[in-house]
């Protein structure tokens, strides 16, 4: 009997130590791997996910597609879906949305469209379906400060964002308290092949102030914070102002009814010389490449549209821009609550946070380069120097050393103050005290067991 309960504490040591390594690590792994997986199986089985009665009315790939998602989201765990149906110009649409539970009931609301033009649609939009996959994974069973809806939007492409718009309206006509509660809307779209890696957010009064930019300040500094390098709007765009990119996708509606929103792409914008690269429609303008320059440098709506023809001219793009946003996305997620708005208020541009990089990579290599003096030089210096000059020179010495130590110490500490604010490194440190602390708890009942059972 007594071996029987010394062997369950022994089990119920090993649970008590490795679920919490599992939960603080389930959401660390491998980013953007699954994503790209998610783009060949679209791009090969589900192309030609057309909504559009004009160049076809069979939308069987369209159900195929959507049931597809169902069933991916159903392995991870979810229930229940959400149907958002509508028609628009005479197409009929529907909608998929999953919910998942956070600390709060404020919701982060984040959507891809799963639609595509007459092509395959790798990019525009397999991308965002693939990271908005890989994404509602990884946090399924990872506890968030904030609620999440994953969606899944139908009726983009052709129509009109109906399939956002459906949801955004249902719910301010239906369900207005639901509706009160989107924290923020993230939009995924054609995020892997295009040539830099963007985020936009933020609104522009009538008085020409720029609010609700939180989002992209958030984005843009914790990216930079991981060492990936996403790109603001550029200048010159005439339809646009950076930070912001209001509309050409779904985050058109929830921008419309001031929800605070953040949209990643990849994309181009400019040619070298720094010209719009497509007047008409400069948000198609997605590689300076001279492999696109028949289609004046679009991707998407074109025959390039296809993972192995991308993989041809741009070979590894498209999973290293995943890689890099579902990094980012991920942090994102984790550290969002309602502080947020607060805590990123200043409108972080790049060229700040380059000078940042900069600055802190020339301090680090300042800290690392240590001058040398050769035991010749100071055996000359002495030789030459008198008594009087010599103690003047080790005074000197002295303080000088005092205070390139206190300097160092003040470095240190300042790095190990940011250090302790990243979460990364703070996931890190919460995981060595919920395994110190369930050890604890193990041992006192292995003990306990052991007594109890002399007792008797």
């Amino acid at each position: 009997m007594r071996i029987k309960r010394l062997a369950a504490c022994i089990m119920l040591l090993v649970l008590c130590l490795t679920l919490p390594v599992q939960s603080v690590h389930a959401d660390n792994e491998d980013y953007g791997i699954k994503a790209y997986q998610y783009v060949k199986y679209l791009n090969d089985n589900l192309p030609l996910r057309i909504n559009n009665n004009e160049l076809t009315t069979d939308k069987t790939r369209l159900q195929e597609t959507r049931q597809w998602i169902v069933g991916e989201m159903a392995s991870f765990g979810y229930t229940a879906p959400e149907y958002w149906y509508g028609e628009n110009i005479g197409n009929e649409f529907a909608s998929v949305a999953f919910h998942k539970a956070g600390k709060s009931d404020k919701t982060i609301v984040i959507g891809a469209h799963f639609d595509c033009a007459d092509t395959k649609g790798a990019e525009d939009n397999g991308t965002g379906v693939g990271l908005l996959l890989e994404l509602a994974d990884r946090f399924k069973d990872t506890e968030t400060n904030l609620s999440i809806d994953f969606c899944f939007w139908d009726g983009e492409e052709f129509i009109g964002m109906a399939g956002s718009a459906r949801y955004v309206y249902d719910l301010k006509d239906y369900n207005p308290d639901r509706f009160n509660k989107i924290f923020c809307y993230i939009n995924l779209d054609s995020v892997g092949s295009g040539d830099r890696m963007h985020v936009y957010g933020g609104k522009y009064g009538e008085d020409g102030v720029l609010y609700q930019s939180w989002g992209y300040n958030m984005a843009m500094t914790l990216a930079w914070d991981l060492g990936v390098e996403l790109h603001e709007m550029p200048a010159g765009i005439d339809r646009y102002i950076p930070p912001t990119r209001s509309d050409a996708s779904d985050q058109y509606y929830f921008y419309v009814e001031n929800i605070p929103y953040m949209y990643f792409e990849a994309n181009a914008w400019l040619k070298p010389d720094g010209s719009v690269g497509n007047p008409e429609k400069p948000y198609n303008y997605n590689s300076t490449l001279p492999c696109f320059e028949d289609t004046n440098g679009r991707i998407i709506h074109t025959k390039y549209d296809d993972l192995s023809v991308l993989e041809e001219l741009v070979p590894g793009r498209i999973q290293e821009h995943l890689t890099g946003f579902s990094k980012v996305i991920s942090q994102v997620i984790r550290e969002m609550d309602e502080q947020s708005p607060e805590k990123y208020q200043h409108y972080v541009s790049e060229a700040e946070l380059r000078a940042a990089k900069e600055a802190e990579t020339e301090t680090q290599t300042e800290e690392e380069t240590v001058p040398e003096t050769s035991e010749s030089e100071d055996t000359s210096a002495e030789t030459e120097t008198e008594p009087e000059t010599q103690t003047e020179a080790t005074e000197t010495s002295s303080e000088t050393a005092i205070e390139s130590t206190e300097a160092s110490e003040s470095t240190s500490e300042t790095a190990k103050e940011s250090a302790e604010d990243r979460p990364l490194l703070r996931n890190r440190s919460l995981m060595w005290v919920y395994i110190g602390g369930c050890s604890i708890a193990a041992v006192i009942l292995i003990l306990l067991s052991i007594a109890f059972s002399k007792r008797r």
